[in-house]
Order: structure tokens, then sequence, then C-alpha cells
């Protein structure tokens, strides 16, 4: 499955800036993503070790930077994302739970970005997220 990315290079480069602030204006954000996710769904927190917290943190920002890097380049970025929704359906996640991923961390990010976070930034980011569960559920339907 390749989805259809409307956000052009500038627009990626964008959100590696925007991601890069926000993490200069809030290191953990990561970690607050993951606190407002468990506490917003708490059913998820039983499907991650708790004890894994920095690995697993560590591991969605790499994967954002790698998305980011490659949203006009499905043919690098799909695999691992179908293979990242695998994984989460191995591990019981139901992907009706994806998109509740996208709306934590779009508060998450205004959040951290207070008066800075703008309308354009939110536009941007939910495409982006979008087309990265649109490609996870991908890795669903390949069970």
């Amino acid at each position: 499955m390749e989805a259809s990315v409307a956000l052009n290079e500038a627009d990626a480069q964008a959100l590696r800036d925007h991601l890069d602030a926000l993490l200069t204006r809030e290191p953990d954000m990561v970690g607050l993503f993951y606190q407002r996710l468990f506490t917003t769904h708490p059913h998820l927190a039983a499907h991650f070790d708790d004890s894994d917290a920095a690995r697993r943190e560590k591991h969605l920002l790499e994967m954002l930077f790698f998305a980011l890097a490659n949203l006009k380049h499905p043919h690098i970025l799909g695999p691992a994302l179908q293979q990242l929704g695998d994984t989460h359906r191995r591990l019981g996640i139901a992907r009706e739970a994806l998109p509740g991923f996208n709306e934590v961390m779009l508060q998450t990010m205004a959040s951290v970005a207070g008066n800075t976070w703008h309308a354009d930034h939110a536009a941007r980011w939910r495409m982006a997220l979008d087309t990265m569960v649109d490609l996870m559920n991908a890795g669903y339907d390949a069970a």
C-alpha cells in the first residue's frame, strides 16, 4: 500500500525543523506524549513494557524523524511503517487505537509549543501522522 502524501519536501523540512524546535523547548516531549497517551487511553499501557520506557521513547522519536525524511519515498517508508503496524498488531493493539495516537501527539506538541503553535503546524502534522497511520494499517492488513 502506498499512501498519497500531499506534503512536499518544504513541508517535510518545516516539520523536521518544528520537531527540533519542540525538542529544544521540551527534551522530554516524547515522555510527556506517553504519559498523556496512557492517561487518556489507559488500556494501551498494558501493551507496553514500562521498564523499557527510554527505549520506547527513543524508538518513537527515531521513527518520527525517519518518517519525515521519507514522506516522499513510500518505497522506503511503507515497509518500515507496515512492520511497525504488524508489531503493534502482535502486541494486541487494535488498529482503531492508532488515530488516538495522532490526537494525543498533536495535543502534546501543541502543549509544548504553547503560543508558538499555529493552525499550519497542526495541519501539516495531521497530514504526516495520518500518512504514518495509513501505512501502519497496511501492516495490520498484511497479517
